[in-house]
């Protein structure tokens, strides 16, 4: 007799199929952008392209500084006094680049460009970088239910992804936020109890370092028991890895400049289509309509699209949030978190996108896409990782995006008019 494998009844699940599917999506899309980029750009035109603004940042010369920013800003006594450079992170960002500096040799943080060339801190963060893309990795590969091949193959697409490559190439903080949010999402329920509690701590740091991550925090009101002390724990938690860190720099007056320099920041960061090419926010989708209705000439600020962008971002937290309230399918709930983690802050850049990793590898454990609303979903979420030629990658998110927002709000419709109709029935 035949011995079955397995994965046999793994391979035969609709989740599968879809993971087939995604690989198949991002390995052809793959290789036509490198076939467009290299073989056209470089052979037909004659034209060598190497920053690859399509894909990393704007800037050819600003690469990693979302590390080497910090890390400099780190080495002085009160990081804060950089308002101008962007020194915005919560004080734990830089209690943990002040511990990266215990390993640079003093003397040696003299300009936060020339750092970029010293080979310890080179060492240092490439070190930094490849250890939490492992830790990411690992989660996924622990968690994701297939064949340990395709596992293979998936965490290199997920790692070569466009909001992940975005993400490498700033060297932002956020590398570490994932790897915790899905440490998170994962374990929060875990039968055992120390991966469940360090979850919890996970979250917490996640959440002191970027603030929007709290918000998977909603998926702890979803287990199976509701446990309010493990709620309540998780958010001691998180105010303490908030709190904590402020009285390890100046106390209440580091505080006070935090929050100085943050709204400073939002203050500053405005709308062009320097933004077009990095934000993926609701205004910078309604800026990007407005300039291609109206071009440059009449100013953004003027025009009724600033009212219709505000208008729609509450429509599409709104619908997120009922999404998370109503949905029977985990995969789901997520989404609509990730939805709140891009639509809550001011503004938000590409590489926020690699959320989008959480709803998708829930999805593809839950079977899901059996129905026409999953399959679309599934289907925007690709196109949100997968690199494409012809087309500003950071376009292409930004349609997908609001898309993806405007399915969600349709269905949070359909469900909420189905309850008030089966609850009028029983009436």
């Amino acid at each position: 007799m035949k011995k079955k494998s397995r994965y046999n009844s793994v391979l035969k699940n609709t989740n599968d199929r879809n993971i087939n599917l995604f690989i198949a999506v991002f390995f052809v899309c793959a290789l036509f952008y490198i076939l467009v980029k290299i073989l056209f750009t470089n052979f037909i035109t004659g034209v060598i392209e190497t920053d690859y603004t399509d894909i990393f940042f704007v800037s050819s010369t600003d690469h990693f500084m979302d590390f080497f920013n910090p890390l400099y800003f780190s080495s002085f006594e009160n990081p804060y006094e950089f308002k101008d450079l962007g020194a915005i992170y919560p004080p734990i960002c830089y209690i943990l680049y002040k511990i990266v500096l215990l390993f640079v040799p003093a003397g040696e943080i003299t300009d936060r460009f020339e750092i970029r060339e010293n080979r310890t801190v080179v060492m240092l963060f490439a070190m930094i970088t490849m250890a939490l893309l492992l830790a990411t990795v690992a989660i996924i590969f622990q968690n994701l239910r297939t064949s340990h091949i395709k596992k293979w193959i998936l965490s290199f697409c997920i790692i070569f992804s466009f909001p992940m490559l975005f993400l490498i190439e700033r060297g932002n903080i956020l590398l570490l936020c994932l790897a915790l949010s899905l440490f998170f999402v994962f374990y929060h329920d875990s039968k055992n109890k120390l991966m469940s509690e360090l979850s919890l701590i996970a979250l917490a740091i996640a959440a002191a370092i970027k603030i929007y991550p709290a918000v998977f925090g909603i998926l702890l009101f979803f287990e199976k028991r509701i446990d309010i002390k493990k709620i309540a724990r998780c958010i001691l938690y998180g105010i303490a890895a908030f709190v904590l860190p402020f009285f390890l720099l100046d106390g209440l007056n580091t505080y006070k400049i935090f929050f100085a320099n943050l709204i400073s920041g939002v203050e500053v960061t405005k709308l062009s289509m320097y933004a077009v090419i990095t934000r993926i926010d609701t205004d910078t989708f309604f800026y990007l309509v407005h300039s291609l209705v109206y071009g440059e000439s009449v100013p953004f600020d003027s025009g009724v699209f600033p009212v219709i962008a505000k208008v729609f971002k509450v429509i599409f937290i709104v619908a997120s949030g009922a999404i998370i309230a109503f949905a029977k399918e985990d995969w789901k709930k997520a989404l609509g978190i990730v939805n709140l983690t891009l639509l809550l802050p001011a503004f938000s850049y590409t590489y926020v996108c690699v959320f989008v990793l959480i709803p998708l590898i829930l999805a593809f454990n839950e079977k899901a896409a059996t129905d026409k609303c999953g399959k679309i979903y599934l289907s925007l979420m690709t196109l949100i990782m997968i690199p494409v030629p012809l087309l500003p990658n950071n376009v292409k998110v930004l349609f997908a995006l609001v898309t993806l927002y405007s399915v969600v709000t349709v269905e949070a419709v359909t469900i909420i008019i189905t309850k008030v109709k089966t609850k009028h029935r029983k009436a």
